[in-house]
């Protein structure tokens, strides 16, 4: 038995015709000789030249102006279609074998392949559908040359033995491989061909092909499946596209419900009648088949055709041959003579292209507003298209309507066109009656949604041209240079300004097998450093330092490992950081001189202070002197009083000893000041309470009361004094006490500056385990310039003749017991508050 296997070639004519086609300095008008020699091929060139679309009004009675008129690519389908047409049409009737149900097998393999394209992100999706459409041709090549040999492959397949494993027992190859040869000598684009080629391997070897064959695996199996009574499990399905495609677990049988329904409307427009059920590979026979084989010759024109004209819309270059590739299978499946075509924009339909209209040209200036519940506007909302007959039959039409129906001329059915997840346009065709569009509504669909992923694809791609030119423009114009290198060193690419830091007296040196670590000249250390971060994937990041021509350069290079196309790259930023560094060595330089000049200025400072410092102790002496003599006036004051009230009563005869004691007493007092200013003179910061005896805060105010008050009066200020009964002794002894009210009380009577006033003395037991004494005056207050610095020495607002020594001696007296003192805000005068603690 020879088991030799023939593959089926296309028409002479075809084949001779696609070899010129494909030739890039082909002839028109030898391919219009070609065609000649081909009745089926002159005929279908000459009726698609004379459609609406093509003729625009003239008759074209050559095949030479047929050409011109239709240009290459279309003549490339058309030779196509017909070649695949004469090869498979003609099948001898064996038994166990629908001719329909193979096609039906196709279609659903090539609509599952296309929504599994679109589930996983291929590019391509009607790649994928022509793919899936043409995955078994192999049997038919099989079938057409050896019919009675395949007869016993079927009855093999009906005792559930393997028909591929057969099929390469006798012909050394498969029906997967053979398709694959075929469609490479037919010229098929070798990525189909590769996808086919692989459809019956083991799963182990898909995972290793292209996603392309992938789809096609799967789908194969998920399409036999769909047609089996006997279906393979979910559960291997969902493993498989998990494995395969990185599906979701329910995506499968999402899947399988549209792809069904997607099946079922191909196969009646296609005019199949059949069952699901079928053998391993093959479906049975089902009644009313042969009443089917005489239309069997039209139904596979389409299928060639519509494959054909898919492939003519992926080979597009741009929106406007998409466009026009688009209406041209339009009119070659539908023979209509009137379509319009309309692109989406915001709110509007814009009119693109016209054909058969009123006004061709005037479908430019069209713009069909959105939003106002017309036909259009149910067809974007359904996303099926709509029979203008049956709508208008429901809802009279709109004026805007009645204006689309007046300017075609007839009825239309209308067509969205959907790109990703958004409607990107529709196409209107016109016919009375609407009987034709909705035989070739899926035919339509499929075309219009290829349309609109290439719309998709182009809008995507002049977004990224434009993105790739702003990117281009940042890294010629950007101020930070860029060097692309391999893991090795490689320079890959350079941006003109890195160029220029790098000293390239040129920017636009073009830089060839140029290395970084020669180019910058980099030593082994650092670039055993850089690598050694780069395999970390990290950064690293140094300085470039270099001298040219007098001229010194520093420059900061950051490395950061990528990743490109799988590829390990180093992207190296560059800065030229010269400027910083000549201006940081031109500041040490200057911090060197003003080191030098302070060291000078130093010295002479040193000298000037010790010249200070002598005239600051003759000038210590004489503030000594006159805080002394301050100090050392106030108790003199007292006995002066006490000598007053003496000489009164010894004009009344009424001398006593209490005024005798009470000079005394003060004479005491001088002497302590003394010895406390002593202390204060030798740096102990206060006046020290050397008694350590606790004092009455009551006493010590009634005492202080009875000396001062004739002399206030006779100054006519008023002395209120408020003492809240059963106060506790303080750590500070009496004298302190008096010595503090003195100051305190002189301090405000000179507030006064010898006006009438008041002053008030308040004494309480407050928080903290503190006796609460409280001075204040109706004077004009503390200037806020020394109110923070109140307390210090010789800081005084009585003006120079005072030597602002008080109230820094009451400070210390307060503070030798641990108490507080602090001025308090007030709205008018001055208020002081003690706080001293209790015994």
């Amino acid at each position: 038995m020879d088991h030799s296997l023939v593959l089926p070639s296309l028409p002479v004519a075809v084949t001779k015709f696609l070899e010129v086609s494909l030739n890039e300095s082909c002839d028109l008008k030898e391919l219009a000789n070609l065609a000649g020699t081909d009745p089926a091929l002159s005929a279908q060139i000459l009726r698609v030249a004379n459609s609406p679309y093509f003729s625009k009004g003239r008759s074209v009675s050559s095949l030479q102006q047929a050409s011109v008129v239709l240009g290459l690519k279309l003549l490339q389908n058309i030779a196509l279609t017909i070649g695949i047409y004469d090869t498979f049409s003609d099948l001898s009737n064996l038994p166990n074998f629908s001719l329909g149900a193979f096609w039906y097998h196709s279609l659903s393999t090539a609509t599952s392949a296309r929504r599994l394209a679109e589930r996983v992100g291929f590019g391509e999706p009607e790649e994928a559908f022509i793919a899936g459409l043409l995955h078994d041709i192999g049997q038919l090549a099989l079938i057409k040359n050896y019919p009675e040999r395949y007869q016993q492959l079927f009855e093999l397949a009906s005792s559930g033995k393997s028909v591929t494993g057969k099929e390469k027992e006798i012909w050394g190859k498969n029906h997967a491989q053979i398709g694959a040869e075929l469609l490479k000598k037919w010229r098929i684009q070798p990525v189909i061909c590769d996808a086919i080629w692989t459809h019956h391997q083991l799963p182990s070897e898909i995972a290793q092909s292209s996603l392309l064959a992938k789809i096609i695996y799967l789908a194969d199996i998920l399409s036999r499946s769909m047609q089996r009574s006997d279906s393979v499990d979910i559960k291997y399905l969902e493993e498989l596209g998990k494995d395969l495609l990185g599906l979701a677990q329910n995506d499968i049988e999402e899947l399988s419900e549209k792809i069904e329904t997607d099946v079922n409307e191909l196969s009646l427009i296609l005019g199949f009648t059949t069952e699901k059920d079928g053998g391993d590979l093959f479906l049975e026979i089902v009644s009313g088949e042969q009443d089917h084989r005489l239309n069997l010759k039209d139904k596979a024109r389409n299928y060639s055709l519509l494959v054909g004209t898919l492939q003519s819309l992926v080979g597009a270059v741009n929106e406007r041959e998409l466009i026009e590739t688009f209406i041209k299978s339009l009119i070659l499946f539908l023979d209509v003579n009137c379509i319009l075509y309309l692109n989406k924009r915001g709110k509007h339909l814009y009119g693109e292209i016209a054909l058969g209209t009123k006004d061709d040209a005037f479908a430019t200036k069209l713009a069909l507003p959105m939003g106002q519940g017309t036909i259009w506007d149910k067809v974007f909302e359904t996303g099926r298209p709509i029979y203008s007959k049956d709508f208008f039959a429901r809802s009279s039409a709109k004026i805007i309507e009645r204006k689309v129906l007046s300017y075609l001329g007839q009825s239309f059915g209308i067509f969205p066109i959907k790109g990703g997840n958004e409607f990107v346009g529709a196409i209107l065709i016109g016919e009375e009656d609407g009987q034709k569009l909705k035989e070739y509504s899926e035919i339509i669909g499929i075309l219009s949604n290829q349309v609109g992923q290439a719309l998709k694809s182009f809008s995507l791609r002049k977004l990224l041209r434009k993105e790739q030119a702003i990117n281009e423009a940042i890294l010629k114009h950007t101020k930070t240079g860029f060097i692309l290198c391999k893991e090795e060193g490689d320079i890959l690419f350079l941006n003109p300004i890195c160029k220029t830091f790098l000293n390239f007296s040129n920017g636009n040196k073009v830089i060839t097998r140029e290395n970084l670590w020669d180019l910058l000249g980099i030593d082994e250390e650092t670039k055993t450093e850089i690598i050694r971060a780069s395999k970390q994937g990290k950064e690293h990041d140094f300085i470039w330092h270099n001298e040219k021509d007098n001229c010194e350069k520093w420059i900061r290079l950051l490395t950061n490992p990528i990743e490109i196309n799988g590829a390990k790259r180093l992207l190296v930023a560059v800065h030229d950081i010269s400027a910083e560094k000549l201006l940081e060595k031109e500041r040490l330089q200057h911090e060197a001189r003003l080191k030098e000049e302070l060291g000078r200025k130093t010295e002479e400072l040193r000298d000037t202070h010790e010249k200070l410092l002598k005239l600051e102790r003759l000038s210590a002496t004489a503030d000594f002197a006159r805080k002394v003599v301050h100090e050392v006036n106030n108790p003199l004051g007292v006995i002066k009083n006490y000598l007053r009230i003496l000489k009164i009563q010894y004009e009344k005869g009424e001398l006593a000893s209490e005024a005798i004691d009470a000079i005394d007493r003060e004479i005491d007092r001088i002497s302590s000041i003394l010895n406390q200013l002593r202390d204060f003179a030798n740096g102990a910061g206060g006046l020290n309470n050397s008694s350590k005896r606790p004092g009455s805060v009551e006493n010590a105010i009634m005492d202080i009361e009875r000396l001062i008050r004739p002399d206030l009066d006779e100054k006519g200020i008023k002395l209120e004094v408020t003492i809240e009964s059963n106060l506790p002794l303080v750590k500070l002894d009496e004298d302190g006490i008096k010595q503090l009210l003195i100051n305190m009380i002189k301090n405000a009577e000179e507030a006064l500056d010898g006006r009438e006033g008041i002053i008030r003395v308040k004494a309480r037991k407050g928080p903290y385990h503190r006796v609460i004494i409280e001075i204040s005056d109706t004077g004009p207050g503390i200037d806020v310039e020394i109110k923070d610095r109140i307390f210090d020495p010789y800081v005084s607002t009585k003006g120079a003749m005072n030597s602002g020594l008080g109230l820094s001696v009451c400070y210390g007296l307060v503070k030798s017991v641990g108490g507080e003192i602090h001025v308090k805000d007030t709205p008018r005068g001055a208020t002081f508050e003690i706080g001293l603690p209790i015994s």
